[in-house]
């Protein structure tokens, strides 16, 4: 949710454009009201009240927060497969995954395991390891390398301004277009990339 929030006020840069968030101060967590303070330059209150964000955060500032776990990745994944080639990654998705989800998904995944395994493959630091889920009606795949990932943390969110930008961006550029949960995750033993679809997200 904060990289989308944080990612907006870049996208719409070149547009006279205002936006106007809404959200239930009643109802809404603590995590979220942090979020929209570091992601909204202008807030509004209940009363009407305007004024300016003292925690307003710019991009090359913004700490996105860790992505919420999902439940399945806590326990055993049906597959995990080490320094796999992304063609072996498809062929092992859908060997245990079709039937699991509508063949339209699965297609994204097939798309989106093949961008993140190719680039994690290119720029990572060994071993890549590609770990999958599957419940009756879920898929969860992580694909993880020992690098540090992207240090733009709008990294996929928003097209690079650079015509000459890395395998890596364009990847994760086109895995944000899919029709599926994508999740980055940096930790201090390396990068993942996280994908999901189905019905229950943890």
């Amino acid at each position: 949710m904060d990289r989308y929030e944080a990612a907006v006020n870049t996208v719409w840069d070149d547009f006279p454009v205002w936006g106007l968030c809404l959200y239930d101060a009643a109802t809404a967590p603590a995590a979220v009201f942090d979020v929209v303070e570091r992601t909204h330059p202008r807030l509004v209150s209940a009363s009407g009240t305007r004024q300016a964000s003292s925690r307003f955060q710019e991009v090359a500032d913004f700490e996105a927060l860790p992505p919420t776990p999902d439940p399945l990745e806590g326990t055993t994944p049906m597959i995990e497969l080490v320094d796999a080639s992304a063609a072996e990654a498809r062929r092992v998705l859908v060997q245990v995954g079709r039937g699991h989800v509508a063949d339209t998904i699965m297609n994204e995944l097939l798309i989106g395991i093949s961008e993140t395994v190719g680039n994690a493959l290119i720029h990572r630091r060994a071993p890549t390891t590609v770990r999958i889920w599957v419940t009756p009606d879920r898929l969860v795949i992580s694909v993880h390398d020992q690098g540090r990932g992207p240090a733009d943390p709008l990294a996929g969110l928003v097209p690079a301004a650079d015509r000459t930008a890395t395998t890596l961006g364009l990847g994760l550029w086109l895995v944000h277009q899919l029709d599926i949960d994508v999740a980055l995750k940096h930790a201090d033993d390396g990068f993942t990339v996280r994908l999901r679809s189905g019905t229950t997200m943890g």
